[in-house]
């Protein structure tokens, strides 16, 4: 967190896709009989704690995920103006027969919350900090340079300085997935795009030291379709972004700021994994960890984060 001012190709299939992550298929369904898809490989990632570096006395830490007492817990909103995506259309393969089906395209997932006032802030700058986490999740979740090339640079160049220099180390190991998703060598996606539902809302507030801040809270769910009718996958992600009043902080802290994020991944991936990075399930890998029925809560952006199991 800033400082304060003193004074105060093996993913054949996806080009496509890559060239608009909004294009809209309009291919026909099939009227041909179609398995319902539904993955069961669970993968837990862990929490990652707030206030990241943070320069007037708190320091980052890593909190270990704390398993649930009850099955399918949910959330509770958070405060403040807030934006929930809305049903698509009819279905389109390969997500018929999951509850994405009824989920929006791409960036049409992502819904604005309303304008309000926020003290110490402009409107224009809390247009701007929406937009600003908008363009972070597409990057992040959405942008095949980062889902098939791996490559973070557009994510990374939307935070603020010295968030960037505490962020970039992420992409070198686990963490990094619960802010982006990051496809393995030798997997590959389907032509189509990602279906996405969530919720979208923030509020103002006041460090300790009296610096106002906008933060702002995404709760998102994003699907995405293996290649060959091979199933799906799912990062339910919810991330904390921050926005620091720019004439309270150094110019390098001016910007995006990531104050907290958790997520896990459902579906057909491979449970194998530690690097971050998605990888379909290996035809030897045994499926457990979900038992047949529970498959839709996982698809529930309203789920709480913290689950009892994993693989």
């Amino acid at each position: 967190m800033p400082a304060v001012n003193q004074p105060p190709d093996p993913f054949a299939g996806l080009d496509g896709w890559a060239r608009s992550v909004e294009r809209r298929e309009t291919r026909a369904l099939s009227s041909g009989r179609r398995r319902r898809r539904w993955g069961r490989r669970l993968i837990v990632l862990v929490v990652i704690g707030a206030a990241v570096g943070i320069s007037w006395g708190a320091r980052g830490d890593l909190t270990q995920w704390r398993p649930d007492a009850a099955a399918y817990p949910t959330q509770s909103p958070p405060a403040g103006a807030q934006a929930t995506t809305t049903p698509a259309g009819r279905a389109k393969r390969p997500f018929e027969g999951t509850p994405a089906e009824s989920y929006a395209e791409g960036e049409r997932g992502i819904v604005d919350p309303p304008l309000v006032a926020v003290a110490g802030f402009s409107d224009q700058q809390v247009t701007d900090a929406i937009g600003a986490v908008r363009r972070a999740m597409v990057a992040g979740r959405l942008d095949p340079r980062m889902i098939v090339q791996r490559d973070p640079s557009a994510y990374l160049g939307l935070l603020a300085p010295r968030a960037r220099e505490q962020i970039e180390p992420w992409f070198a190991t686990k963490s990094a997935a619960n802010l982006a998703t990051r496809v393995a060598d030798g997997s590959s996606l389907a032509q189509y795009p990602p279906r996405v539902r969530g919720t979208f809302s923030y509020l103002g507030g006041t460090t300790e030291h009296g610096v106002p801040y906008i933060e702002l809270t995404t709760n998102y769910v994003w699907v995405y379709p293996w290649a060959n009718d091979a199933g799906v996958f799912l990062a339910h992600d919810e991330v904390k972004w921050r926005v620091y009043d720019p004439g309270r902080v150094a110019p390098a802290d001016r910007g995006l700021w990531v104050s907290e994020a958790r997520s896990y991944l459902f579906g057909e991936i491979d449970c194998g994994r530690s690097d971050g990075l998605v990888g379909l399930r290996r035809a030897a890998d045994v499926t457990g960890g979900v038992q047949p029925g529970d498959e839709k809560q996982y698809y529930d952006p309203n789920r709480s984060l913290e689950l009892e199991q994993g693989c």
